[in-house]
């Protein structure tokens, strides 16, 4: 048999699959991808990075607003972050970019307290500080809109990928061009194949990360992978 196909399907960025009898390869085996299908449903605003502390009224109540996890422009951004101000009194609240500088800037009739781990600060480019009320601040970076700037596809088996001159298992990168919501549908136009570590393969998984290797969160969308596996038994 010269090639055979793994499919492994989930509701994770994670899927395994283990195999009994192991399928038997030979030693010069090779692994490539042929298919992933799921939904853009990558969120810039989840866990960690979902809130604003709002220090406000005459006894400086401080509020903790957390937005939801989901993908957001900055206009929808600004307009979840004011439905969720008016619910503590909070009246005036504004949040817009500068095309030019690609920075963002930020002005509320209250202080925002954006020295807290879990604070919405990177992903608009704001360092740790106090934004103080009546004042228009702009970000001290760029705008980070989206964290996630390559989808890597993994897989255990797999060997002769390197990144950033590290031995990895990357079989596949690439970043989708679809709008949130929307399925992906990557087929890469010229498969390439890597060497099998090994020449029976009783377990195999596919890890779905992003450029720092932290896996993606498709909020449990289904994912659906399609691998190539090329014989390679010597005559």
């Amino acid at each position: 048999m010269p090639s055979q196909t793994l499919s492994l399907c989930g509701n994770s960025s994670e899927l395994e699959c283990h195999f009994f009898p192991p399928i038997d390869v030979g030693d010069k085996s090779e692994i490539g991808l042929l298919s992933m299908q799921t939904y853009n449903s990558i969120p810039n605003v989840e866990t960690g990075c979902d809130t604003l502390h709002i220090i406000h009224g005459e006894q400086s109540e401080i509020t903790k607003i957390k937005i939801p996890t989901g993908c957001y422009e900055i206009i929808v951004l600004e307009t979840k972050i004011r439905e969720l101000l008016k619910d503590i009194g909070v009246n005036y609240f504004s949040l817009s970019t500068n095309s030019s500088t690609l920075k963002c800037t930020m002005h509320c009739n209250s202080d925002i307290d954006l020295n807290v781990e879990d604070s919405i600060a990177s992903l608009l480019g704001f360092d740790k500080r106090i934004l103080v009320r009546n004042h228009r601040h702009e970000s001290d970076r760029v705008v980070k809109i989206m964290n996630v700037n390559t989808i890597k596809v993994e897989c255990n088996l797999a060997l002769g990928s390197f990144n950033n001159g590290r031995q990895s298992h990357t079989i596949h990168e690439f970043y989708p061009i679809v709008p949130p919501g929307y399925k992906i549908v990557e087929i890469p136009k010229y498969s390439v194949l890597y060497k099998l570590k090994t020449s029976t393969i009783d377990f195999v998984r596919v890890s779905l990360t992003d450029q720092d290797g932290k896996l993606i969160n498709f909020r449990g969308e289904a994912v659906n992978i399609r691998l190539l596996i090329k014989n390679g038994f010597e005559i």
